[in-house]
């Protein structure tokens, strides 16, 4: 059962009932009100609307719904935390609220809620579990996001070991004093990476991915609501009066500047002002060229469809048309900082991608619950109201969690106007949800290399899907909750997609304006590919020959054979499957195979695919690095041992 504590834990830590205002947290409220008779709200001066408070009976209430809402609904709590991780996470929030209570007594601000909340729900770790900066209430708007303590300036956090460097991407000081390219060092007199080290526990990534928790403290220039820094920074720091800087301008030179501090309003206002080519909308950040040497250039920011006024479709249809009419050759798509949407609009992209039929195995899908239980049902809201009961859709699987059916393997057709030349992808930490999932596709069906940094999103699996968003009703503050769990068939390694092209950012590039993930994919498409021998004409080594083993391209064609495995029954008995494969070479190298399975019984075991390449002595299984142990051709057959 996945649990965030045991009940009696957050009574007796929350102090949910009468028993907490007479007793614990009472007896301390009164022993400090002399030093906290009138306390000041977390960024008052600045605050654009009057603070609500709540007591702390309400806030213990409010704290209790939280916890019933995760253990009834959340699908993934132990995806990524033991029973202890959860428990200790309830037991930092139990104390967070017992001194607010001991700060604020019964009038405990909702801003000073705020922070404990967001690292309790961050804590979970996992990248759909937060307090959206998306979906709360106007007040909670209103409160926190229109202050006058903003940075005046966009910036890009370069990973650097468990920190970042920042680099300012737009700038809108009244003089202009942070030209693009400048780092800033400190703010306000704290280093960059000691704000980061602060910052971190408060956004919301899965698992061990903490490069993504450090690409969503960036600041952009797209619109949206608020931007996790800002908010954050204001929240922890209560800053007041101008910015100190300490910063590098791009020609070297170190200075310290004061600046003034602005509205997120006003920062984005000046820099459109300022730049007329910045995305003013989601439409915005979708852009397709070809390139003077004849390369087609494909941006896809947002797969967030349902935010756009164009016909993403059409506009889809219209960029792939363009190529072929152009003569292109070669494409670069682009999905950096596309943190994902709407599945559709990823299938569509790749089924412009593939040249080919092909069978794509989905992940499985589950969830914690079957049927939303009715105290939770007032205080939940979405974009649908299919999600209360699940009916039949959803299987028991005896552990507390329900199933949907099986992945079944999902023939996908070629687009009309579909590439059918090379192909490079560009992804950096941006891509998570439904992004990440169309990443892995590729990667695992072998349309196209991907070129740039690890992804968002985590190999072991994602919740998502359906998403909720809880109201807590006495703070007003939301929080979402996913409600389906993704799952791969073999669970990965607890991290993002690995591009085949690793390219580590490179400051002195971006300082001097280049591009390095995009040289690399130009680079990759224009290099002359390796030609890779037929295999109706591949030599056939001797038994045991591994040094003139066949190439991995040589396996093209229809195969059958067996596997034999430890029987999951009982761990010590073999079983052994009849199967057939299937292989196609692949662009890049390396083979495709499609796999059919038979039971002992003659009953299908399934299907699957299996990719295999040769890349820098090694063997890339699926995605993943392993080491070669024997390859050889033998009288009945090809044999490799990894």
């Amino acid at each position: 059962m996945l649990r965030f504590s045991p009940l009696p834990l957050l009574l007796s830590g929350l102090l949910l009932s009468s028993l907490f205002l007479s007793g614990l947290l009472l007896t301390a409220a009164l022993a400090t009100a002399t030093a906290h008779a009138q306390p000041t709200p977390l960024g008052d001066p600045q605050a654009a609307a009057p603070e609500r408070t709540v007591t702390p009976a309400q806030l213990g209430e409010d704290l209790a719904l939280l916890q019933e809402a995760m253990e009834a609904l959340h699908p993934g709590l132990t995806l990524h935390n033991t029973d202890a991780d959860l428990a200790a996470i309830v037991d930092r929030l139990t104390r967070d609220a017992r001194d607010l209570a001991v700060t604020y007594g019964d009038a405990i601000p909702v801003s000073a809620v705020y922070l404990p909340l967001v690292r309790a729900v961050a804590a979970i770790r996992d990248g759909h579990t937060q307090v959206s900066l998306y979906n709360q209430t106007a007040y909670t708007e209103t409160l926190l996001y229109e202050r006058a303590d903003r940075v005046p300036f966009t910036f890009r956090l370069i990973p650097e070991g468990t920190t970042a460097r920042m680099l300012v991407t737009g700038d809108a000081t009244p003089d202009q004093v942070l030209p693009v390219g400048t780092e800033v060092l400190a703010l306000d007199g704290r280093p960059v990476s000691e704000v980061i080290a602060v910052l971190m526990p408060y956004t919301s990534a899965d698992g061990s991915n903490d490069a993504k928790r450090i690409g969503l403290l960036q600041v952009g220039d797209l619109v949206a609501p608020a931007e996790r820094f800002d908010v954050v920074y204001s929240q922890h720091f209560a800053p007041e009066g101008d910015l100190a800087l300490s910063v590098r301008t791009p020609d070297g030179a170190e200075q310290a500047l004061s600046v003034p501090r602005m509205t997120a309003d006003a920062r984005r206002d000046t820099l459109w002002a300022r730049d007329p080519d910045l995305p003013r909308s989601r439409d915005d950040l979708l852009h397709y060229d070809v390139l003077d040497d004849g390369t087609a250039y494909l941006r896809i920011g947002s797969f967030a469809t349902f935010s756009m006024d164009l016909d993403y479709a059409a506009w889809l249809t219209g960029a792939f048309q363009t190529f072929r009419e152009r003569g292109a050759e070669r494409l670069v798509v682009d999905l950096r900082g596309n943190g994902g949407g709407m599945n559709d609009a990823a299938v569509l992209l790749y089924t412009h991608l593939i040249a080919e039929p092909l069978e794509v195995t989905l992940w499985g899908s589950m969830t914690a619950y079957q049927s939303i239980p009715d105290p939770l049902r007032p205080h939940l809201r979405s974009w649908a109201d299919d999600f209360y009961d699940l009916g039949d859709q959803v299987t028991p699987q005896g552990d507390g969690t329900f199933a949907f059916a099986p992945p079944q393997p999902i023939p996908v057709a070629p687009a009309p106007d579909a590439f059918d030349g090379r192909t490079a992808v560009l992804l950096d930490v941006g891509p998570s949800s439904a992004t990440f999932l169309l990443a892995d596709a590729i990667q695992r069906t072998g349309i196209a290399p991907l070129v740039g940094q690890t992804t968002g999103g985590n190999l072991k699996g994602i919740n998502g899907g359906q998403i909720v968003f809880l109201e807590l009703p006495h703070t007003g503050l939301v929080v979402d909750i996913p409600l389906i769990g993704s799952r791969p068939l073999t669970p990965g390694p607890d991290r993002g997609v690995v591009p085949d092209v690793l390219v580590e950012p490179d400051v002195a590039a971006l300082v001097a304006g280049r591009d390095p993930e995009l040289e690399a994919a130009l680079a990759f498409l224009t290099r002359a590919p390796e030609p890779m021998p037929a295999p109706e004409t591949a030599p056939a080594p001797a038994s045991g020959d591994a040094d003139a083993a066949l190439p991995f391209e040589a396996l093209a064609g229809d195969w059958t054979g067996t596997l034999t495995y430890t029987d999951y029954g009982d761990d010590t008995s073999r079983a052994t499957l009849t199967i057939a494969a299937s292989g196609r070479t692949l662009r890049r190298g390396g083979v495709r195979l499609a796999l059919r399975y038979v039971e002992p019984d003659g009953s299908s075991g399934g299907m699957g695919t299996r990719t295999l390449r040769e890349r820098d002595g090694a063997v890339e299984y699926d995605g993943e690095t392993w080491t070669e142990l024997d390859r050889a051709v033998h009288p009945d057959g090809f044999r490799l041992v990894l």
